[in-house]
């Protein structure tokens, strides 16, 4: 396990450097990816990480394509990245909520608002960006009193103010407040990028709960789960304690497969048993299995 997360942590680093040269360079992103591509699907994979891999090559393509304008062209590649978690997880051909936002952003430069609407409504409402995304979509549609309500919606949930868009909605809200406010053309396209911070304050106490959760083997060995989710803050446990939910995105919600309490006093992980609504150790978890 550790020989793949170290197999990861250096792709990540190759991964970054793509994006840095997207602005600058965006072809040479794109013929560079796309011989990787072709080399990781030839190459063995003793670590089991080509498919994670895959995932991150073709979310790069797709924003990079977002990026020079060839919108088509960026959904193809939104496809191949769904495409790619098909083949390696099963089940049905679905978009998770991150794709149907990237593909509501192209479909948004394409000028098909019915689409992109049905996509983020796919998406889900009260995930990180998701309502953001829908205050930003009723401002290109020229609905600037929804939009207005969305962002104040937005602002009125203090669980919300650790993530970087809480700013961004507050700045919307703001300019809706002016006489001759200038909406928006298109929506924010959140970046995949693997060094791309979404919240503030406590990042850093998240990026290590988020990495103690990771490296459990039962969440390494979980071939379906593919979201891990903070649920409720300490503020909300009334607790020192984060709780984090791990499952699998099926397109329309989040199926939660695991829950687990992380304090940040100790870093110590206890597992809740959703039958007795018990928390126990991960030795007592583990023992019952």
């Amino acid at each position: 396990m550790q020989r793949a997360s170290d197999e990861l942590d250096r792709f990540d680093k190759l991964i970054v450097d793509f994006y840095v040269h997207i602005e600058s360079n965006p072809n040479k992103v794109i013929n560079e990816t796309q011989l990787l591509i072709k080399k990781i699907k030839a190459e063995a994979d003793p670590n089991n990480v080509r498919w994670n891999k895959l995932g991150s090559l073709y979310d790069l393509r797709a924003e990079t394509f977002y990026k020079m304008g060839e919108f088509s062209k960026a959904i193809e590649e939104i496809y191949n990245s769904e495409t790619n978690n098909h083949e390696k997880l099963g089940g049905k051909f679905s978009f998770g909520s991150s794709d149907c936002i990237h593909l509501a952003c192209n479909y948004i430069k394409l000028l098909d608002y019915n689409k992109a609407r049905q996509l983020i409504d796919s998406a889900g409402r009260h995930w990180y960006i998701t309502d953001f995304i829908l205050a930003n979509y009723y401002e290109v549609i020229g609905n600037k009193e929804q939009a207005i309500k969305e962002y104040n919606e937005i602002l009125r949930q203090d669980d919300h103010d650790h993530y970087f868009f809480y700013k961004d909605a507050q700045k919307r809200a703001n300019e809706l407040s002016k006489k001759n406010s200038k909406l928006l053309t298109e929506l924010f396209y959140p970046s995949n990028r693997p060094d791309n911070e979404i919240c503030k304050n406590d990042n850093e106490r998240r990026t290590k709960i988020f990495d103690l959760i990771y490296n459990l083997p039962e969440v390494k060995n979980c071939k379906s789960c593919d979201v891990v989710s903070i649920y409720q803050e300490p503020k909300h446990t009334k607790s020192s304690k984060y709780w984090v939910k791990v499952g699998h995105d099926n397109g329309t919600n989040s199926v939660s497969q695991f829950n687990f309490f992380v304090d940040t006093l100790t870093f110590e992980i206890t597992y809740l048993d959703t039958k007795t609504d018990r928390q126990i150790t991960l030795d007592e978890w583990r023992k019952q299995k």
